[in-house]
């Protein structure tokens, strides 16, 4: 509530857009306050939900998107104030998101953001807020917007408060709705109020509950406070322990813690009903698919089988084809052999033949020589010799 005052100032007649706004109180108190329109938009779709029905009215608007991507989410729509609180330490890309608000800022616009001091909360590097992505000291808080946003007109801290407030009597009246943030729409507004300042050195980031920073308006400072008046049993008995009857009053929360989980019990039986449903499903598609893998793969084998059979059949072709070129190349082996064998014979022939031609040459040349010395009358002798034994009679 307290993180929500220091807009007021902007709301009247403005355009506003409420990030990560959660089920929705902080819209609704902007859009009474003044804005002509406010957007709420959170991450998760049962606080959008549980906003629509609780503090839903004309002029308000709950959608469901994540902070990093709100600009796409928003199309070319622009805000003249936007407040973000304690969103980005819930972020795992917080520069998108820093730069998605620069998109939505109107021109003159207001941006107010604000970020939890986790480290007071949880003081060593071993513990943390479950849902929160990272821990900011405001030096890293500063810094990391800083970085996007440039320097902001106005920085500051959020503080628990201690004194004391006046109110008439009939402020002083119970809400009808007590533990519950549809009390806030109860508030009365206050005035008069005045700030001692603290002890020297007693408040500081270190020990502050949360940080905040604005851009635009133009102010060099930030106020505002959300107060809730108590008993001065709270002195004696602590704080939230104020009833008369204490143990009733912790009956009465046990019961709603009881009934708070017994809640849980409910929803979390039927989000284990659901996700068995979906395990059934996804396993039967996965069965189905299973018979089509299987089915494909039998038929794949058979597909290899033929063709193994069709290779082993060409195979055994091609071994008669090969044995039977071993075969005709033996024999041209062989017959090679044969005509090679005839060959060097033949060749010793013909070099036999050639000694006796040439001694046949030598005898002729030499008869032919003789014969040209002999007389001719010796030579018809002769031939008269030859012609008597060949016809002795």
């Amino acid at each position: 509530m307290a993180r929500y005052a220091m807009a007021r100032e902007w709301c009247r007649g403005r355009r506003v857009l409420d990030l990560a706004c959660g089920e929705g109180y902080g819209s609704r108190l902007m859009r009474d306050w003044g804005a002509v329109e406010v957007v709420g938009v959170d991450v998760s779709q049962e606080s959008i939900e549980a906003a629509q029905h609780r503090f839903g009215r004309e002029g308000i608007r709950y959608l469901c998107g994540e902070a990093e991507s709100v600009d796409a989410l928003l199309g070319g729509e622009q805000f003249d104030l936007i407040i973000s609180l304690e969103t980005i330490e819930h972020l795992k890309d917080p520069v998108a998101y820093l730069h998605a608000l620069t998109r939505l800022r109107a021109p003159g616009g207001v941006i107010l953001i604000s970020c939890p001091n986790d480290w007071w909360y949880y003081p060593t590097d071993g513990e943390r807020n479950p849902y929160h992505v990272r821990k900011y000291a405001f030096d890293e808080f500063m810094a990391l917007v800083t970085s996007v946003l440039g320097e902001p007109d106005a920085t500051g801290l959020g503080v628990p408060v201690a004194g004391f407030i006046n109110l008439s009597m009939g402020e002083l009246t119970s809400s009808g709705h007590a533990r519950s943030q549809i009390a806030m729409m109860d508030s009365c507004e206050f005035e008069n109020a005045m700030v001692v300042p603290a002890e020297s050195g007693s408040v500081s980031h270190l020990n502050a509950s949360y940080f905040i920073a604005r851009w635009g308006g133009r102010r060099d400072y930030i106020n505002g406070a959300g107060l809730l008046p108590v008993p001065m049993d709270v002195f004696r008995n602590g704080l939230y322990s104020g009833e008369p009857d204490r143990d009733a009053r912790n009956r009465r929360i046990l019961g709603d813690d009881f009934e708070t989980v017994r809640q849980m019990q409910s929803r979390l039986e039927r989000l284990e009903a659901e996700q068995a449903d979906r395990e059934r499903a996804i396993d039967k598609g996965w069965e189905q698919r299973l018979d089509e893998v299987i089915q494909a793969g039998e038929a794949k084998v058979a597909e290899a089988r033929a063709l193994i059979a069709q290779l082993s059949a060409e195979a055994a072709d091609l071994k008669l084809k090969l044995q039977s070129a071993r075969i005709r190349e033996l024999a041209i082996q062989t017959e090679n052999q044969v005509i090679a064998g005839n060959v060097v014979a033949l060749r010793k022939d013909n070099g036999r033949l050639q000694r006796e031609l040439a001694i046949y040459a030598i005898a002729a040349h030499r008869y032919f020589r003789l014969r040209g010395l002999i007389p001719a009358s010796v030579l018809g002798l002769g031939r008269k010799l030859r012609n008597l034994r060949r016809n002795p009679e």
